[in-house]
């Protein structure tokens, strides 16, 4: 039974250890697509409905796709996570700065916070499209 116990406290480390942030070809091609804007908003959707689970990878700075999406207010990318039933509001996470993905569209002053969360919010904007995922 300890020896159970052993395998799997070592095999939970090592999938914790490959969470690290890093910077990779993906985070750099995710942190490309969304920086540009409505340019790369369907390479983006594309590329997030084919490998959602690329959309939890975060670069050396702590910052992932939500938090580029808030930071350059792309709510095209916001949307596409939130049709990934990802929750684009939750501030849990947090970037090597501290910062919340939210908090870098609020601190901005080229960000209009209010009007990014107004169309993430319009479930009629959500809905539109086919559910993805």
């Amino acid at each position: 039974m300890f020896r159970l116990l052993t395998t799997l406290a070592s095999l939970l480390s090592s999938c914790l250890a490959a969470q690290e942030w890093e910077d990779t070809p993906t985070t750099t091609q995710i942190w490309q697509l969304i920086s540009m804007g409505e340019g790369g908003s369907d390479s983006f959707r594309e590329f997030a409905v084919v490998r959602p689970d690329l959309m939890e990878e975060r670069s050396s700075d702590g910052r992932g796709a939500l938090f580029w999406a808030w930071e350059f207010g792309n709510t095209r990318a916001l949307l596409t996570l939130a049709a990934l039933d990802n929750d684009v509001f939750d501030d849990k996470e947090r970037d090597a700065q501290g910062s919340s993905p939210t908090s870098l569209c609020k601190d901005d002053a080229d960000c209009d916070y209010d009007a990014v969360a107004d169309v993430v919010n319009d479930p009629a904007r959500v809905c539109r499209g086919p559910r993805l995922g």
